[in-house]
Protein backbone atom coordinates (compact mmCIF):
# COMPACT_ATOMS: atom_id res chain seq x y z
CA UNK A 1 0.00 0.00 0.00
CA UNK A 2 1.32 3.24 -0.77
CA UNK A 3 1.50 6.53 1.04
CA UNK A 4 -1.64 7.71 -0.16
CA UNK A 5 -3.85 5.12 0.30
CA UNK A 6 -2.17 4.64 3.55
CA UNK A 7 -3.08 8.10 5.01
CA UNK A 8 -6.37 8.10 2.90
CA UNK A 9 -7.64 4.87 5.40
CA UNK A 10 -6.18 5.94 8.31
CA UNK A 11 -8.01 9.25 7.83
CA UNK A 12 -11.27 7.41 7.41
CA UNK A 13 -11.05 5.15 10.69
CA UNK A 14 -10.39 8.45 11.94
CA UNK A 15 -14.35 9.42 11.47
CA UNK A 16 -16.49 7.54 13.87
CA UNK A 17 -19.75 8.44 11.86
CA UNK A 18 -18.40 6.23 9.04
CA UNK A 19 -18.87 2.40 8.86
CA UNK A 20 -15.86 0.23 10.36
CA UNK A 21 -16.90 -3.40 9.96
CA UNK A 22 -14.04 -3.49 7.20
CA UNK A 23 -11.78 -3.14 8.87
CA UNK A 24 -11.14 -7.15 9.33
CA UNK A 25 -8.31 -9.96 9.33
CA UNK A 26 -6.92 -9.02 5.42
CA UNK A 27 -6.67 -5.21 6.01
CA UNK A 28 -4.67 -5.62 9.44
CA UNK A 29 -2.28 -8.37 7.34
CA UNK A 30 -1.98 -6.33 4.56
CA UNK A 31 -0.52 -3.44 7.25
CA UNK A 32 1.47 -5.49 8.95
CA UNK A 33 3.17 -6.76 5.62
CA UNK A 34 3.60 -3.01 4.51
CA UNK A 35 5.47 -2.39 8.25
CA UNK A 36 8.00 -5.08 7.93
CA UNK A 37 8.83 -4.83 4.12
CA UNK A 38 8.54 -1.55 3.43
CA UNK A 39 11.92 0.45 2.63
CA UNK A 40 10.60 4.30 2.79
CA UNK A 41 9.89 5.46 6.41
CA UNK A 42 7.15 7.80 5.62
CA UNK A 43 5.31 4.91 4.39
CA UNK A 44 6.26 2.19 6.75
CA UNK A 45 5.35 5.13 9.90
CA UNK A 46 1.41 5.74 7.89
CA UNK A 47 1.37 1.93 7.68
CA UNK A 48 2.24 1.62 11.76
CA UNK A 49 -0.11 4.58 12.52
CA UNK A 50 -2.42 3.16 11.11
CA UNK A 51 -2.10 -0.20 12.20
CA UNK A 52 -2.72 1.37 15.93
CA UNK A 53 -5.85 3.23 14.68
CA UNK A 54 -7.03 0.06 13.37
CA UNK A 55 -6.24 -1.79 16.60
CA UNK A 56 -7.87 0.75 18.79
CA UNK A 57 -11.12 0.60 17.20
CA UNK A 58 -11.09 -3.33 16.69
CA UNK A 59 -10.32 -3.47 20.58
CA UNK A 60 -13.20 -1.06 21.76
CA UNK A 61 -15.66 -3.66 20.56
CA UNK A 62 -15.63 -6.64 23.26
CA UNK A 63 -14.77 -9.76 21.35
CA UNK A 64 -13.55 -8.33 17.94
CA UNK A 65 -10.41 -8.52 17.96
CA UNK A 66 -9.78 -11.90 18.84
CA UNK A 67 -12.42 -12.65 15.99
CA UNK A 68 -9.76 -10.73 13.17
CA UNK A 69 -6.56 -12.27 14.66
CA UNK A 70 -6.01 -15.68 15.36
CA UNK A 71 -3.44 -17.24 16.97
CA UNK A 72 -2.24 -18.68 14.37
CA UNK A 73 -1.75 -15.06 12.71
CA UNK A 74 0.48 -13.79 15.51
CA UNK A 75 2.48 -16.43 15.00
CA UNK A 76 2.93 -16.10 11.57
CA UNK A 77 3.67 -12.32 12.21
CA UNK A 78 5.95 -13.26 14.83
CA UNK A 79 7.67 -15.62 13.08
CA UNK A 80 8.47 -13.03 10.01
CA UNK A 81 9.60 -10.97 12.33
CA UNK A 82 12.15 -12.99 13.87
CA UNK A 83 13.53 -13.97 9.99
CA UNK A 84 17.32 -13.94 10.34
CA UNK A 85 18.64 -10.28 8.62
CA UNK A 86 20.27 -11.86 5.08
CA UNK A 87 17.65 -14.65 4.99
CA UNK A 88 14.54 -14.35 2.43
CA UNK A 89 11.26 -13.51 4.54
CA UNK A 90 8.81 -16.32 4.16
CA UNK A 91 6.03 -14.78 1.91
CA UNK A 92 4.13 -17.82 1.99
CA UNK A 93 2.13 -16.45 4.89
CA UNK A 94 1.78 -12.80 3.30
CA UNK A 95 -1.89 -11.94 2.31
CA UNK A 96 -2.04 -11.41 -1.39
CA UNK A 97 -5.78 -10.27 -2.86
CA UNK A 98 -7.06 -10.93 -5.80
CA UNK A 99 -6.79 -8.38 -9.04
CA UNK A 100 -9.60 -9.09 -11.34
CA UNK A 101 -8.76 -8.73 -14.91
CA UNK A 102 -10.31 -7.87 -17.93
CA UNK A 103 -10.95 -10.53 -20.54
CA UNK A 104 -10.19 -13.55 -18.08
CA UNK A 105 -5.64 -12.45 -18.47
CA UNK A 106 -3.73 -12.10 -15.48
CA UNK A 107 -3.02 -8.89 -14.82
CA UNK A 108 0.65 -7.59 -14.56
CA UNK A 109 2.62 -6.87 -10.99
CA UNK A 110 5.45 -5.31 -10.00
CA UNK A 111 6.46 -6.28 -6.76
CA UNK A 112 8.14 -3.31 -4.96
CA UNK A 113 8.95 -5.28 -1.86
CA UNK A 114 11.27 -7.85 -3.62
CA UNK A 115 14.28 -6.23 -2.24
CA UNK A 116 13.08 -6.62 1.47
CA UNK A 117 11.67 -9.97 0.78
CA UNK A 118 14.54 -11.15 -0.24
CA UNK A 119 16.87 -9.24 2.32
CA UNK A 120 19.77 -9.05 0.00
CA UNK A 121 22.20 -7.16 1.80
CA UNK A 122 23.40 -6.04 -1.62
CA UNK A 123 20.31 -4.29 -2.33
CA UNK A 124 18.99 -3.79 1.05
CA UNK A 125 20.44 -1.73 3.79
CA UNK A 126 20.43 -3.57 7.46
CA UNK A 127 19.79 0.02 8.80
CA UNK A 128 16.74 -0.03 6.35
CA UNK A 129 15.69 -3.95 7.44
CA UNK A 130 16.81 -3.10 11.08
CA UNK A 131 13.98 -0.56 11.27
CA UNK A 132 11.16 -2.36 9.68
CA UNK A 133 12.00 -5.43 12.57
CA UNK A 134 11.93 -2.41 14.81
CA UNK A 135 7.99 -0.79 13.72
CA UNK A 136 6.62 -4.56 13.08
CA UNK A 137 8.20 -5.20 17.20
CA UNK A 138 6.31 -1.95 18.04
CA UNK A 139 3.19 -3.02 16.03
CA UNK A 140 3.47 -6.34 17.77
CA UNK A 141 3.71 -4.85 21.43
CA UNK A 142 0.61 -2.60 20.76
CA UNK A 143 -1.20 -5.31 19.64
CA UNK A 144 -0.33 -6.97 22.55
CA UNK A 145 -1.55 -4.01 24.44
CA UNK A 146 -4.58 -3.98 23.25
CA UNK A 147 -5.16 -7.38 23.70
CA UNK A 148 -8.51 -7.84 26.43
CA UNK A 149 -6.36 -8.92 29.45
CA UNK A 150 -9.64 -11.43 29.81
CA UNK A 151 -8.33 -13.33 26.81
CA UNK A 152 -5.44 -15.43 26.75
CA UNK A 153 -3.29 -14.60 23.85
CA UNK A 154 -1.63 -17.90 23.92
CA UNK A 155 1.42 -19.29 25.54
CA UNK A 156 3.92 -19.15 22.65
CA UNK A 157 4.89 -15.09 23.66
CA UNK A 158 6.23 -16.79 26.73
CA UNK A 159 8.19 -19.80 26.19
CA UNK A 160 10.91 -19.25 23.71
CA UNK A 161 10.80 -23.22 22.72
CA UNK A 162 7.23 -21.96 20.89
CA UNK A 163 8.60 -18.89 19.06
CA UNK A 164 11.79 -21.03 17.54
CA UNK A 165 9.89 -23.35 16.07
CA UNK A 166 7.96 -20.55 14.47
CA UNK A 167 11.30 -19.40 12.32
CA UNK A 168 11.60 -23.63 11.17
CA UNK A 169 11.58 -22.64 7.11
CA UNK A 170 9.24 -24.80 5.06
CA UNK A 171 12.51 -26.07 3.23
CA UNK A 172 13.41 -27.81 6.56
CA UNK A 173 16.34 -25.64 7.25
CA UNK A 174 16.50 -24.39 11.11
CA UNK A 175 17.45 -20.68 11.95
CA UNK A 176 19.93 -19.77 14.69
CA UNK A 177 18.01 -20.43 18.46
CA UNK A 178 19.45 -17.44 19.41
CA UNK A 179 16.76 -14.98 19.53
CA UNK A 180 17.23 -13.20 22.26
CA UNK A 181 18.05 -10.31 20.62
CA UNK A 182 15.16 -9.62 18.70
CA UNK A 183 13.11 -10.57 21.52
CA UNK A 184 14.67 -7.97 23.70
CA UNK A 185 13.86 -5.91 20.88
CA UNK A 186 10.35 -7.14 20.85
CA UNK A 187 10.34 -6.24 24.57
CA UNK A 188 11.66 -2.59 24.13
CA UNK A 189 8.80 -2.03 21.98
CA UNK A 190 6.44 -3.00 24.34
CA UNK A 191 7.56 -0.66 26.87
CA UNK A 192 7.39 2.41 24.33
CA UNK A 193 3.72 1.09 23.46
CA UNK A 194 3.13 0.87 26.90
CA UNK A 195 2.22 -2.80 27.05
CA UNK A 196 3.47 -4.43 30.42
CA UNK A 197 1.93 -7.97 30.05
CA UNK A 198 5.64 -9.18 29.37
Amino acid sequence: MRLAVVNTLDSFMAVSSLPRDWIQSPFLRLLFQNIVTEERSDIRNASLSAWRTALTIVSSTPGWLENVVAQQLILDWYSIMMTPIGVPINSTVFYYPSVAADNNTTPERHNVDKNMLSQDLSLVSVEIILKARIAAATALAYLTACWPPQVKLGHFFEIPGHISKCIIADSGRYFSPNLNPLHKLYQHAAKVSGCDRF
